[in-house]
């Protein structure tokens, strides 16, 4: 989220159109300070002296990609992004892409295997066939208490189209199972959610919670906050769409 706020507040200095990002409110104030120091950053950077022609010609990638990011297209924005870096390297929204493809270097890739160390709540596994959410949670996190149940919702909405959704926790701060059962009896949730000792995190690169993987065919679809994704959204990503 922070290297997309970067790419799109650089683009912003040239196009009203692309001031525009759908960004959750909750990871936002999550990442406040260190959307402050971007900001900060940007200030700095964008006076820089540079070529106004290839600037603007590295401009030209802006509105699509943005418009990729949009709707959650995430493998069409970093194909983009790249063929920006190949074209303009030294320029300023060039030097942005380079940090946006290796924020989004997942999608694309294989999901992997579930591994996790126990289930606390139900039993779960990958299948290629149905669109997958995994959503990283921890019961002591306040934005984790009010999106879960709208996970549910979207769960009982499209589970019968495609859709599973698969929770996973580290018990962090010395949760017990017994604190995170009554966290999820709390929200209604009644999908599987298992423990996850380390290998999920790092393999997905999970930063902060809650977290969710959108898995599609067997690989890496989209990554970031459950709370960016909507029930219509999800619709249009079901397995045949």
């Amino acid at each position: 989220m922070r290297t997309i706020l970067t790419f799109l507040l650089l683009a912003s200095c040239t196009s009203p159109a692309t001031k525009r990002l759908q960004a959750d409110v909750y990871e936002l104030r999550e990442r406040i300070e260190r959307l402050e120091s971007t900001i900060r950053t940007l200030e700095g950077a964008v006076g820089l002296p540079g070529d106004p022609e290839r600037e603007a010609a590295a401009m030209e990638f802006a509105v699509p990609i943005r418009e990729a990011l949009d709707r959650y297209d995430m493998l069409a924005a970093r194909d983009l992004a790249e063929t920006l870096i190949e074209r303009y390297p030294d320029t300023q929204l060039g030097r942005a892409a380079i940090d946006l493809v290796e924020q989004l270097e997942l999608i694309g890739s294989p999901a992997g295997e579930l591994q996790v160390a126990d289930w606390i709540q139900g039993e779960a596994h990958l299948d290629d066939d149905r669109l997958i959410m995994l959503v990283f949670m921890e019961a002591w996190c306040a934005y984790c208490r009010q999106e879960v149940p709208e996970l549910q919702g979207r769960l009982d909405a499209l589970h019968d189209d495609g859709l599973d959704i698969i929770g996973l926790t580290s018990l962090s701060r010395d949760t017990s199972r017994e604190d995170f059962q009554a966290f999820l009896d709390a929200s209604g949730a009644k999908f599987p959610v298992g423990l996850d000792e380390g290998p999920l995190a790092i393999r997905y690169r999970v930063e902060g919670v809650p977290y969710a993987v959108l898995l599609k065919d067997g690989k890496v679809h989209w990554t970031g906050s459950p709370g960016q994704m909507t029930t219509e959204v999800l619709q249009g990503m079901l397995p045949g769409t």
